[in-house]
């Protein structure tokens, strides 16, 4: 869901959990997800980048808001291409294997400076804005690195999948 607040202050995007048991056992709470979009709010690497949170609920943890980004997952790209004619010529002008390269450049970075890998990057989690950018977004099965853990694991499965959603 997102609403334009008011004239002058930017959109927002509003994610929030109707139904808590719904949440798979994969999923990690929302404040959780919440701070790892905190944590990652101002990096920035190789041109990738995940929406800039704003505000959570601080009353039961359910509702969170970002920075709602002008664009489309990849996945709604390829739905939806008569809806996504500007972002369809947009992406014609990208070079596949850079843009490749720049999300998994982001991917390993992330986790190297923050310990977070995402654990769900498919063509649904990844958006190309109106601007040109790539945005990572919904961290909902990210993980953060546990000692005794081999995190490395998560990393390199973030990559082939990604690297597997890209070419699709």
């Amino acid at each position: 869901e997102s609403d334009k607040i008011t004239d002058g202050i930017a959109d927002v995007c509003i994610k929030y959990i109707k139904d808590v048991n719904s949440y798979t056992k994969t999923d990690i709470p929302l404040y959780q997800e919440y701070a790892r979009l905190r944590e990652l709010q101002n990096f920035n690497f190789s041109g990738v980048r995940t929406p800039t949170p704003y505000f959570e609920d601080a009353n039961g943890g359910h509702i969170y808001g970002m920075e709602r980004i002008r664009g489309n997952t990849f996945v709604q790209i390829m739905e939806k291409p008569e809806e996504n004619q500007d972002l369809i010529r947009l992406a014609r002008t990208l070079d596949r294997e850079v843009a490749l390269d720049n999300i998994v450049n982001y991917v390993q970075e992330m986790h190297n400076r923050f310990k977070i890998t995402h654990n769900d990057l498919e063509v649904i989690n990844i958006m190309l804005g109106n601007d040109g950018n790539l945005y990572i977004i919904d961290f909902g099965k990210s993980k953060l690195e546990e000692i005794g853990e081999d995190h490395e694991l998560y990393r390199d499965n973030d990559i082939k999948t990604v690297k597997s959603a890209v070419k699709e």
